[in-house]
């Protein structure tokens, strides 16, 4: 049966009594935003990654699809999530449709015209049931995707260190790295987007490539000498910019109407000073031709079309009156993939709100409510996105100098100052010597204080002596194992309080470590690595975010999912700080 034939199918059995005129308009909008990004290649005059890739290994190229996945257009899975028959939206998201013939069509006709026999008072329940069985017959779980069977991900190194539990900790994350590197290769039918080359997962719900995620394991990938999975990251990375104009907050069809914090500058540049310093070593002159040639043909016109045409544009995501940056989505409708429990309406003023806020990685925080109330990230100008696009327009400044492209060089240093002056005039409070947010319609700055006040400090654009006040500042930020989410302990949202978080620490201690306050940084990353040491003692694993004053998991309340296992950015910031920033040396196992 096609897809087409099964989708009209679907629509004729749908329950108008569910599926109200909203709901119906919300299927069509998810689906149309796909399907105009799914028939398109944004910058085919670019070189794709078939002709020109860093990795050493070829990249695959699968048949990725042009119709909206099942999980955005199915009638009957939105019923599903209507009728609340999944504890996690997720996981109907990502089912792909089973291969089915005309009798099967047939004898579920035939089911769904027998509702109309059922006592009116049973056939809400008869509905729910006949609607789990068509489900689990027409549908089912995504393929396992491939892992990675190569020396890239196979056990390489000791860590020395005088804590065992430490030590255990990193043979733990060393033998874990296969279980956080997947291929697309074999998957079909589904909401994935096929990258060419194996992508990072968080793990646990998580098991797709995510945009900020990704670019926070790259840490520990290079400080373990992964180098070549890191390029694939930066490639696979170029080729979604190639496609769509931009990364989407993860390689899902669902994910297509936003991104995530902008760090693919980063990344890529952290992969071409290794790669130029390994051919430099190496004297591999025809390493570094290639090197030079995907700089200036693939890296810097697709970057620079990523900060020029999606971040800039003043119709979604800039501000033209302050010169700064907000978070939106394309889309004002629910998001599929949420969590069962989680109530939109009360996520944020609008659902572009919460989309916004899904945007910025911050899922969720009280810190950007607005005169309503409720958040209103897509109204506010945060400090770690303006800070990561100054640092952005610096990085492609940087790129394209060591590409030998002079014009484009001068042009995004300008930006890259334009930005931080407006940083400086907009975010900064000379009072309370810190960064905080700008609400764009009242000009009101943010109250509270979250471990975004660093991200100037991380992205290098704040002055000597406004990264000694932000470190003052931030000091009722600093816990037992780390950086807190942010100084608001009632807040019931999982990015505040005393959720420690990854790139909290990560950004933190880098920033720190660039203006020169080295003991506070090593300061920072020691309560870290033994807060995670600890965790790890007492539950076997790694996981997103753990209670950095408790020094266990935390506790779940309020609008948060159940903290996941897994957990890509925090293996990799639990290297990174251990070998990189507290020197404790690797031994080849």
């Amino acid at each position: 049966m096609s897809s087409d034939v099964a989708h009209a199918f679907e629509w004729s059995v749908a329950d108008g009594d569910v599926l109200g005129a909203a709901d119906r308009a919300e299927i069509q909008a998810r689906s149309d935003c796909a399907r105009g990004l799914l028939n398109r290649v944004r910058h085919p005059e670019v070189p794709p990654v078939t002709d020109l890739h860093l990795p050493l290994a070829k990249p695959v190229i699968g048949h990725g699809r042009s119709d909206p996945s099942p999980g955005l257009a199915s009638p009957l899975i939105e019923e599903a999530r209507i009728l609340r028959l999944h504890p996690d939206y997720k996981t109907l998201s990502d089912l792909h449709r089973r291969d089915q013939d005309d009798a099967w069509t047939a004898h579920w006709q035939a089911q769904f015209a027998g509702l109309a026999n059922a006592a009116p008072e049973q056939r809400t329940e008869a509905r729910r049931e006949l609607l789990l069985r068509y489900l689990d017959s027409a549908y089912e779980a995504e393929d396992n995707f491939e892992g990675l069977d190569s020396d890239l991900v196979r056990p390489q190194w000791r860590l020395e260190h005088p804590d065992a539990r430490v030590r255990a900790a990193f043979d733990h994350i060393e033998t874990h790295w296969s279980k956080l590197v997947k291929t697309s290769a074999g998957a079909r039918g589904s909401s994935l987007l096929r990258t060419p080359y194996p992508f990072l997962i968080p793990a646990g719900r998580f098991r797709e490539a995510y945009y900020w995620d990704t670019a926070f394991g790259i840490d520990g990938l290079i400080a373990t000498g992964r180098l070549e999975l890191a390029r694939m990251q930066a490639d696979n990375f170029l080729e979604l910019i190639r496609r769509f104009g931009f990364v989407p907050n993860g390689n899902r069809d669902y994910y297509l109407s936003r991104s995530q914090p902008p760090l693919s500058s980063r990344l890529v540049r952290a992969v071409v000073e290794a790669t130029d310093a390994e051919a430099r070593d190496s004297g591999d002159a025809g390493r570094a031709a290639t090197l030079l040639a995907w700089v200036r043909e693939r890296a810097v016109p697709l970057l620079a079309s990523e900060f020029l045409d999606f971040w800039s544009n003043p119709q979604t995501r800039f501000d033209a009156a302050t010169g700064l940056y907000h978070h939106w989505d394309a889309l004002e409708v629910k998001r599929p993939e949420r969590y069962s429990e989680d109530e939109e309406a009360d996520l944020g003023k609008t659902l572009r709100d919460v989309r916004a806020m899904a945007e910025s990685g911050l899922d969720f925080t009280i810190l950007y409510a607005g005169p309503s109330g409720k958040n209103e990230m897509s109204g506010y100008a945060p400090v770690m996105l303006n800070a990561l696009l100054a640092q952005f327009a610096g990085d492609v400044a940087s790129l394209a100098g060591f590409a030998g492209m002079q014009e484009l060089q001068d042009r995004f240093s300008r930006l890259a100052a334009e930005r931080r002056a407006a940083i400086d005039r907009h975010l900064w409070d000379e009072e309370g010597g810190c960064y905080r947010s700008l609400h764009l319609e009242t000009r009101r700055r943010s109250s509270g204080i979250g471990f975004t006040v660093f991200a100037p400090l991380f992205a290098g654009i704040a002055s000597q002596r406004q990264a000694e006040r932000v470190l003052l500042a931030a000091q009722p930020l600093l816990r037992r194992g780390g950086v807190a989410g942010s100084s608001r302990f009632d807040s019931l949202h999982q990015w505040d309080g005393d959720n420690g978080w990854a790139p909290a620490q990560v950004m933190a201690v880098r920033g720190l470590r660039h203006y020169g306050f080295d003991d506070a940084a090593r300061d920072i990353a020691a309560r870290w690595v033994e807060a995670l040491a600890t965790v790890f003692s007492q539950h076997g694993g790694f996981f997103e975010r753990i209670n950095v004053e408790t020094l266990d998991l935390p506790v779940r309340k309020g609008h948060q999912y159940p903290v996941q296992e897994g957990f890509l950015w925090t293996n990799s910031s639990f290297v990174w700080m251990a070998t990189e920033v507290l020197g404790h040396p690797l031994r080849p196992i």
